[in-house]
């Protein structure tokens, strides 16, 4: 059985025990194994036994907030083990984010991919949806555990993309709040057209960060019959006030599309901002 370890700030006890409710669902069917510091007995030196219990992890589950990136015993006393463990290829760290807080400006955070995707916080979030994220995660993290192991496999919830991550989405909303010059993003609706081998999943996972901060978006390339997608390019160029065009840095050509694109948008005076992936 694989065994989690959760750091936390005792600030935050009360998202702990939240997720460990999550998680004891998983414990009491023995897939997985909770190393809470809550289960050391009253007067014992709780200190070895954090260290016993990021000795025997096979996961460690940060719940990132203001309060954890301030602790000093966090800092000093479990961080060096646990991206250590991390270096080694020992333990699967997965951080999932709980209140909002400057987490990209941390530099070993920000190369770990976070949960929530997106990089947003589960407080920030509407209570059904809370425990649907919760649920999501705990799951994610169970198959992650019982499927392969630090050693064999990448950890595919830590590893970085190499064109694409939580913090790359981040970017993506700066850089287009850059290009319009301060305009309210949830004032405009910005037509989304792609490279030709641009990921789908990776595209959905764009408008869905798009719909989630209240911003409209039309994607022509979304039910639309490939014969058809020229008309449904400029229809949405037409219909919208920004254009946004979306490519991978991995294409070395990029289709017709942006050349398509970029003439549509000239005729109907509209700025294009350009994004590589």
């Amino acid at each position: 059985m694989k065994s989690i370890f959760i750091s936390y700030s005792h600030k935050d006890k009360e998202w702990k025990n939240r997720v460990v409710d999550h998680l004891s669902v998983l414990e009491e069917e023995k897939l997985i194994k909770i190393l809470d510091d809550q289960k050391t007995d009253v007067g014992k030196d709780w200190q070895p036994e954090i260290e016993k219990y990021l000795n025997e992890a096979n996961a460690a589950i940060l719940l990132i907030s203001t309060n954890f990136l301030n602790s000093d015993f966090i800092r000093d006393i479990e961080m060096p083990t646990i991206l250590k463990k991390r270096e080694d290829k020992s333990l699967h760290v997965i951080p999932l984010l709980i209140k909002p807080c400057a987490w990209e400006k941390v530099n070993w955070l920000k190369q770990i991919e976070l949960r929530p995707k997106y990089g947003k916080s589960l407080s920030t979030l509407e209570p059904s949806k809370i425990d649907a994220e919760l649920t999501t995660f705990v799951l994610e993290v169970e198959r992650l555990l019982n499927k392969s192991s630090p050693v064999d496999k990448p950890d595919e919830l830590e590893k970085i993309k190499p064109e694409y991550s939580s913090l790359t989405l981040i970017d993506l909303y700066k850089y287009i709040e850059k290009n319009i010059m301060g305009v309210d993003l949830n004032n405009v609706v910005i037509a989304v057209i792609h490279s030709n081998l641009f990921p789908p999943k990776i595209l959905e996972e764009v408008l869905q960060f798009f719909n989630e901060r209240g911003i409209k978006c039309e994607c022509p390339s979304l039910n639309v019959n490939p014969f058809g997608y020229s008309d449904a390019i400029e229809s949405a160029i037409n219909n919208t006030t920004q254009v946004l065009y979306l490519s991978l840095k991995s294409e070395e050509h990029d289709s017709g599309w942006r050349k398509f694109t970029a003439n549509i948008a000239e005729d109907a005076c509209k700025e294009i901002i350009y994004y590589t992936f």
